[in-house]
Order: C-alpha cells, then sequence, then structure tokens
C-alpha cells in the first residue's frame, strides 16, 4: 500500500531595501561627514598652532611654596669660585692637632653638684624650647665613644624611633621636635643634652615626662633589640654616605682630623657593629648623672614649671 507525502518547506529570503530606506541611510552618512570633518579639520589646525617649539621663553612656573603664608626663601649669590691651597690646608691641619694635644692636657669636667633650673624669657615667642643636658666626659677618640652613641640613640636619636621620642611625641603627643645628643666632643668633653620643643600649654606635662623617661632609661637601661636597631642604624647610614663622593671626602676629612687614617672608613662600621648591650649601658650610666642634669626653658615664661 503506497503511502504519498507532501512536505511544504518555507524558504526566507532577505528582502531589497526600499528606495525609502536607501535615501534615509545618505541622509545620515552626510550629516555624520558635515560633523566629522570640520571637526577633524579644525583638530589638525589645533595641533599646528599649539605644537611646542622647544623655546623655554615666556615659560614660568609657579611655586607652591611661595604661595604659602609665611614662607621665606634666603637667596645667595656665588661671589667668587677660588682654587684651595692643599699644603695651607695640611698646615691648618697639622696646626689642629698640636691644638688638640694641648687639650689633651686639659682635666676632665664632672657631673655638677647639683641640678639648676633656669628660665629665659623671650616675650611673644610663640612655642617653649626646653633644654636638659650636663657635662658628659665624653671625647671624641674614648675608646667607648661608638657605645655612647648607640645608647644615647635608644634614648633619643630620633623622634620617631626613640624611646623618650615614642613617650612624649608618639604616645603623648606633646612635642613635634624632641631629641638627644652628645656634643662638643672634639677637643674636650662635651655635653650631653635633650632638646624638647612644645607649644606653651604642653611645657610642663613635657618636662615632666622627659625626665621621668630620663630616669627610667638610667634605671633600666637599653634592651637587646634596641641596641641593635641603633647598630644597624649608624652603620648602615655611615656606609650609604660613602656612596657618593662629598660623603667619602667628608669622612676622610673627619678622620683625618682625628688623626684615625683612611682606615677608619672601613673600621667604623665594624667598630658600631661590635658594640654589646653591656657596653652600651656601661658608656650610658658613665656619661650622664640624672640626678644632676640642668634645666632650662626658654619661651614666654617667668619661671620654669614644676
Amino acid at each position: 500500500m503506497g503511502h504519498g507525502h507532501s512536505h511544504g518547506h518555507g524558504h526566507s529570503e532577505s528582502s531589497e531595501p526600499t528606495p525609502q530606506a536607501i535615501a534615509s541611510r545618505k541622509r545620515a552618512n552626510w550629516l555624520l561627514a558635515a560633523v566629522l570633518v570640520p571637526l577633524g579639520v579644525l583638530t589638525v589646525i589645533a595641533m599646528m598652532v599649539m605644537w611646542p617649539s622647544g623655546s623655554r621663553e615666556g615659560i614660568s612656573f609657579a611655586s607652591p611654596y611661595q604661595a604659602a603664608p609665611g614662607v621665606t626663601f634666603d637667596t645667595g649669590k656665588i661671589q667668587s669660585v677660588v682654587q684651595e691651597n692643599t699644603k695651607a690646608n695640611m698646615a691648618r691641619m697639622d696646626a689642629f692637632k698640636g691644638e688638640k694635644a694641648a687639650f689633651d692636657a686639659v682635666a676632665r669636667a664632672g657631673a655638677a653638684d647639683r641640678a639648676t633650673r633656669e628660665a629665659v624669657t623671650m616675650r611673644g615667642k610663640a612655642n617653649m624650647n626646653i633644654v636638659i643636658g650636663g657635662a658628659s666626659g665624653l671625647r671624641r677618640l674614648d675608646p667607648d665613644y661608638e657605645a655612647a652613641l648607640v645608647s644615647n640613640a635608644v634614648f633619643g636619636q630620633s623622634a620617631l624611633a626613640s624611646r623618650v621620642g615614642r613617650r612624649v611625641r608618639d604616645s603623648e603627643g606633646l612635642s613635634y621636635e624632641v631629641s638627644s645628643r652628645y656634643a662638643l666632643t672634639d677637643l674636650l668633653d662635651g655635653v650631653w643634652r635633650v632638646n624638647v620643643n612644645v607649644a606653651p600649654q604642653n611645657t610642663a606635662k613635657a618636662l615632666r615626662s622627659t625626665l621621668d623617661e630620663i630616669a627610667k632609661y638610667a634605671r633600666e637601661g637599653a634592651t637587646d633589640a634596641e641596641v641593635a636597631v641603633q647598630k644597624n642604624f649608624f652603620a648602615g647610614n655611615y656606609q650609604v654616605n660613602l656612596g657618593s663622593n662629598p660623603g667619602v671626602a667628608a669622612a676622610l676629612v673627619s678622620a683625618e682630623k682625628f688623626g684615625l687614617g683612611p682606615r677608619y672608613l672601613d673600621e667604623f662600621p665594624a667598630r658600631i657593629r661590635s658594640v654589646t648591650t653591656a657596653q652600651a649601658n656601661a658608656a650610658l650610666r658613665k656619661h650622664f648623672a640624672p640626678d644632676k642634669l640642668h634645666v632650662i626653658v626658654a619661651g614666654d615664661l617667668d619661671n620654669v614649671p614644676d
């Protein structure tokens, strides 16, 4: 029995665009060209006019610092450039060595018999400067000089990474600048001193906190971790400074000044790194007496606050 099947197949064919559609497309293309072509021409003309010539005439740069209220700049002018006489410089260096030999015979200065306080009145001064210090008995060529540097650094080399800085500046927010140093040690034993700059309303509290931190550090001494941090700072910073010609020149002059010789440029980092915590603490206790330090406060005040 035969069966017949009829199948219907639909075919979709794309129709040709109508004349109206073609005309619309042409109008759109003409409108787009009418907009873009003038813009392109103007862009080319602007590039030709504004293209840099390489001349710096008429160019000025405004300094943001000059616009800041209260900011001034000191200016200077080179008057002359002369070539130094090397022999004359060496003669001056030899003269310094002779003076140094004479100073070496001067007796060491000891700590004061008692602590004193003094106010330096400066009317209208906006801030207060606190200086705490006394005779250190430390000279540049003393065998414990490097140990003294390290022990002082733990206490106050930097306001950001020292005991007094962490307390007075960071924790209590009393000062924007606080540091301690051994000073004036070149020829004679100089001083150990702390500088603290504060707003007037913070003077009394900053003074008490600094003195308390000094006494606490004298009792406790530095830790192994603190000593390690400061040794790395001194040794690393010294070696970084030797990375430039001026740095090497300055180091050589300093070494020659004290009769240490060029080899000291290699020796100093090693001498710093060899300092032990026990040596740092021994130098600390030897070179300042916390109960005999003088206190001076300069600013708009009549008396040193308690």
